[in-house]
């Protein structure tokens, strides 16, 4: 499920892995590398906001 918070769609895991076509736990990886933005925390759960993974992309398509 997407959920969206103050007008910014947040992503799970799955989500990011499957925009970035790879497993869930590369991102989790990329995140404590630092090649990954670091999510927000909800409570327990980690999300991500969609417009920070569509700015990764375009910079690594730059």
């Amino acid at each position: 499920m997407t959920r969206v918070i103050e007008g910014e769609k947040l992503l799970t895991a799955r989500q990011v892995a499957t925009i970035l076509g790879v497993h869930v736990l590369t991102v989790h990886l990329w995140v404590r590398e630092g090649l990954l933005p670091r999510p927000l925390k909800i409570g327990h759960f980690a999300r991500w906001k969609a417009s920070e993974i569509d700015r990764w992309v375009d910079h690594l398509s730059s």
